[in-house]
């Protein structure tokens, strides 16, 4: 019994004509749609949430460590280690 060959499928060399023909098409501006300035608001209000969270957090972790009650609780860690925040040790990993 011979297997029939398997038909090639033609994943094509660019990129689909049909989004680069709409965009082309659009004549507005994306701040008269209501919908992407929505979009965009959003967008911003979440980037800047992540970076004003993340770098309190760095500030919150290095301040810490010049505090006296710090020193005592950990009995003077200076020298033997370094306690950095998570998304500083991440980002150097």
């Amino acid at each position: 019994m011979v297997a029939a060959p398997k038909p090639k499928i033609n994943v094509g060399t660019t990129a689909d004509p049909i989004v680069t023909r709409l965009v082309q098409e659009d004549k507005v501006p994306w701040y008269k749609k209501p919908n992407l300035r929505l979009m965009y608001l959003w967008l911003f209000c979440c980037c800047m949430g992540v970076e004003m969270t993340s770098g309190f957090d760095s500030q919150l972790i290095n301040t810490l460590q010049f505090s006296p009650n710090f020193h005592t609780c950990m009995k003077s860690p200076l020298g033997q280690f370094e306690l950095r925040s998570a998304t500083q040790s991440s980002a150097e990993d």
